[in-house]
């Protein structure tokens, strides 16, 4: 991945662990038996991203509390903890199960001392691989139509791949305890997906998709979406 890439090139050691291994050069991290996760001795800081929304509901649940028991067993040995975490967890007054699972989890390495990193989503001008949930939505072109059609801009912030880079790069060489978003510009969701249309006003607020029954991953993504939004628009000084 890009981030890899470039500590590579930095002159750092890389060692890779994921849930889901792709090859024999990544390290199983078992999510759901990690209280035995014992740090490799050359590791001094640990970048844990966050989670996607596919998980099940239960499992975005466990996924926080190991977040919790990672956290601190990092902090136990001395490994600095780098939680690339998610706009979803912005401090809106309602979330999505995803998002208040990412804020959850937010919590546990706040409490064990490390730095998190909210990114916005992210796109790559050069390379298609790059493309965060939030952004996967644009491609369920009737969906986001419909979206656009009954209401106000629904925004999204933006943060391209190498300035995300650039930032963790900053942060990996001068870890820090302290929290920020990395947003670069806001574009309504429809002109990311290259949508016009005209638009007339919904008969009820957003926040009423909240009480409705969404579930799923789509149902998740919505109404995850509609949460950023609704917090960039209360907060237009952007952090």
């Amino acid at each position: 991945m890009k981030l890899s890439e470039a500590l590579t090139q930095r002159d750092y050691e890389v060692i890779h662990y994921s849930s889901k291994p792709k090859n024999n050069s990544v390290l199983l991290y078992d999510i759901f038996d990690n209280e035995r996760f014992v740090f490799d001795s050359r590791i001094q800081v640990a970048i844990y991203f966050s989670w996607d929304s596919k998980r099940r509901k239960s499992n975005q649940i466990y996924s926080a509390e190991a977040a919790l028991r990672f956290g601190k067993i990092a902090d136990s040995v001395g490994v600095k903890v780098i939680f690339i975490s998610s706009l979803a967890a912005l401090p809106v007054s309602k979330k999505s199960n995803y998002g208040n699972n990412k804020l959850l989890a937010e919590g546990a390495f706040r409490n064990s001392n490390h730095t998190i990193i909210r990114p916005a989503t992210i796109v790559s001008g050069v390379d298609n691989r790059f493309s965060s949930s939030l952004y996967a939505l644009t491609k369920a072109k009737p969906i986001v139509r419909l979206l656009s059609l009954f209401s106000g801009n629904l925004l999204v912030p933006i943060i391209d791949v190498d300035i995300f880079t650039a930032e963790i790069m900053k942060e990996i060489s001068n870890p820090t305890r302290h929290e920020w978003n990395l947003i670069q510009e806001v574009r309504s969701l429809n002109e990311i997906a290259g949508i016009k249309s005209h638009r007339i006003n919904l008969p009820f607020p957003w926040e009423f998709l909240y009480k409705l029954p969404l579930f799923g991953e789509l149902g998740d993504r919505l109404t995850t979406l509609i949460g950023v939004s609704n917090w960039i628009k209360e907060n237009r000084s952007l952090p």
